[in-house]
Order: C-alpha cells, then sequence, then structure tokens
C-alpha cells in the first residue's frame, strides 16, 4: 500500500514539474520558432498515439490537419514527423549528412554495444569507417556468383508457394526465411537448410528483436527512465533474444577467425577481419592518438545490420509488391512492363 502511494505521488510531482513543458496546444505553431503539434497529454505527450493499430493512417490523419512537419512529443523527447515523399527524399537523400546523426538512446545502446552499429550509432569518425567497411565488404560480395545464388533460392521459393496449393499462406515468412538464407551466405559462405537448429536460432531473433524492440513496453523506457527500475517482460524477452543473436554472430567470427587467409577472401566476414587485422598493424591508431578504438564490435554489430536490415526490409518489400499486384491484376498481363509499373507503384502514383 505504501509502495502504490509513494509512485502515485511520484507521478504526481513529476506532473507538476513537468506542468509547464506542455503548453503547445491546438493546430498551430506554438511560438515563432515551434512545429505545430497535436494537444498533448500531461506527462505522456503523444506516448499513447503509439499504441495504434493503424498509426500510418493516423500519421496521415495528423498531417492533413497539422501540415507535412509536424512535431509530436513522448514523454521528454520531442520527435518531427516528415510526411510527404518529396521532404523524406530530400532529408535522406539530398541532405543526408544533416539527417546522418542519431540521439542517445538507452534502448538502442542496450542492443549494440552503446550504439557501435549503423543503424543506431551517431554519425562519428568510427561509424564513417564501420559504413565504408560495411559498403566496401558487400560491394565485394556483389562481384562473386550472387546472381546463381539469388536463382537458385528464387526457384526454391516458387516450389515452395507451389507445394501450398490452394491453402491460405502468409507470404512474408517465406520471403524473410529465403532473403535470411541468402544473406547468410554472403555474410559467412554457410548456405543453411531452413530446417537447421542453428538457422532458426537467428532467424526467429531477427524477427524478435525487431518486434520487441518497437513495442511500447520498451520505448517508453527512453522516455521515461524511472521505468528502467521496473520489471519489464518486454525488456528481458528483448535482452534474451539479443543474446541469442550475439552468441550465434561471435560463433560464426571465431570460425572464421581460425580458419582465416589473407590470401582467400571468402565473405564478408573474412572481408571485415582482413580490414581489422590490417588495421591493428598499423603504428598509429585511433586508441593510440587518444581516440577511440575501431574494435570488433563494430564488425560484430555491422553483420547484425547486414541481418536485420537485409532480411526484414527486403522481405517486406517482397511482402507489399506482393499485396500490390493482387490488387492490381492488371500488372501481371504486361510482363515486358512489370518493372515500369512497380516503379509507378513505389512513388505512389496510379495506373
Amino acid at each position: 500500500m505504501f509502495c502504490s502511494v509513494l509512485f502515485l505521488l511520484l507521478l504526481s510531482l513529476l506532473a507538476f514539474i513537468a506542468k509547464g513543458r506542455w503548453k503547445c496546444q491546438g493546430p498551430g505553431p506554438c511560438g515563432s520558432k515551434t512545429l505545430p503539434s497535436p494537444r498533448p497529454l500531461p506527462l505522456l505527450g503523444h506516448l499513447l498515439e503509439l499504441r495504434r493499430k493503424d498509426l500510418p493512417v493516423r500519421f496521415m490523419e495528423l498531417s492533413r490537419r497539422y501540415g507535412p512537419v509536424y512535431r509530436l512529443r513522448f514523454g521528454t523527447q520531442d520527435v518531427v514527423v516528415l510526411n510527404t515523399t518529396e521532404l523524406i527524399r530530400e532529408a535522406l537523400i539530398k541532405k543526408w549528412s544533416d539527417f546522418a546523426g542519431r540521439p542517445q538512446s538507452y534502448t538502442a545502446d542496450l542492443i549494440s554495444f552503446g550504439g557501435k552499429d549503423l543503424s543506431l550509432g551517431n554519425y562519428t569518425a568510427m561509424w564513417k569507417i564501420q559504413r565504408r567497411l560495411a559498403h566496401s565488404s558487400l560491394q565485394r560480395s556483389l562481384r562473386t556468383n550472387l546472381e546463381a545464388l539469388i536463382s537458385q533460392e528464387a526457384q526454391q521459393l516458387c516450389q515452395d508457394f507451389l507445394s501450398y496449393g490452394s491453402s491460405p499462406v502468409d507470404v512474408s515468412k517465406d520471403f524473410s526465411l529465403h532473403t535470411c538464407r541468402i544473406i547468410s551466405s554472403m555474410t559467412f559462405g554457410v548456405l543453411f537448410d531452413k530446417k537447421d537448429p542453428e538457422f532458426q536460432v537467428i532467424h526467429k531473433c531477427i524477427g524478435d528483436v525487431v518486434q520487441l524492440w518497437s513495442s511500447p513496453n520498451i520505448t517508453v523506457l527512453d522516455s521515461f527512465p524511472f521505468l528502467r527500475k521496473l520489471p519489464n517482460a518486454s525488456l528481458d524477452a528483448l535482452m534474451q533474444a539479443v543474446a541469442r543473436r550475439d552468441a550465434f554472430v561471435k560463433h560464426q567470427l571465431e570460425i572464421h577467425k581460425e580458419t582465416f587467409q589473407p590470401s582467400e577472401i571468402r565473405d564478408i566476414s573474412d572481408s571485415m577481419i582482413h580490414f581489422l587485422q590490417e588495421r591493428k598493424q598499423q603504428e598509429q591508431t585511433p586508441a593510440a592518438a587518444g581516440g577511440e578504438e575501431f574494435d570488433e564490435d563494430y564488425i560484430h554489430m555491422a553483420i547484425v545490420d547486414l541481418f536485420i536490415g537485409g532480411t526484414e526490409t527486403t522481405a517486406s518489400t517482397l511482402t507489399w509488391s506482393v499485396a500490390y499486384l493482387m490488387h492490381h491484376p492488371q500488372v501481371t498481363f504486361y510482363p515486358e512492363q512489370g518493372l515500369w509499373c512497380l516503379d509507378r507503384i513505389s512513388h505512389g502514383r496510379a495506373f
């Protein structure tokens, strides 16, 4: 009873302290230097918006009311929302360096060795080295037998679809499995069988990490630090998935280091190990000059990014493509114009 009363008093105190920080109300700007924003709730801000199942639709509704650029507040954090393809392209392509940085995030640091990865890490000198390494290693891999590998997986995917007959099926799972197999072959030189227990572990970890990390029970920890002290089943499940993920990647890297030959670069892991060994042999390193050292954690997280980013984004793109084709069957009657049609779909233009 005493703990409950104390907790309520703490919430009341926080709400009182934060009272002056939520003065923005209505569709107009809150002063000359702020963006338009919906009316926020005390303390929570717009955090409850994240629980909506129709979140993309809700963002579109807000853009029609507040304009293509508006502000949301999640606890103590402000978030700027861009809601047109033109603005998003300008931010991510034309002015990518201005938007390359990442704010410090408690939950992101938990799953990335303190922000040592490409998708969640800040725009630093180490991030630039990591990005160049990942890009060059990936380009080297693309010059091998990637086309034959993808053709083989595409044929197997077609066989899997045919085996379902007329039964309903979730195509995203098959897309994810086959994409993960391709990335595994490129990264570790191993084309796992889909039923291989080791492969099942890493594939399940990818889905679990993505799903759990974006859940409200996890994202709220960045906005309300005091909640980090409370029991959190979702956080426990996330850290267990991260531990399994890291154990798999570390095991594969150890195998590669034991069999590594500088004259024979077999895959992406070999390329990264080769780079790290050459860098350690240099007389002057960032660590020696008083800076941060580019260590194996960066390689580890670059591989994680390849798996998570490559698997989920590719599977989602293919799944949405199938959904669009089902709703626009006329596309299938013009195979010679298929790429043109898909390009129009991806840019939001009607047929």
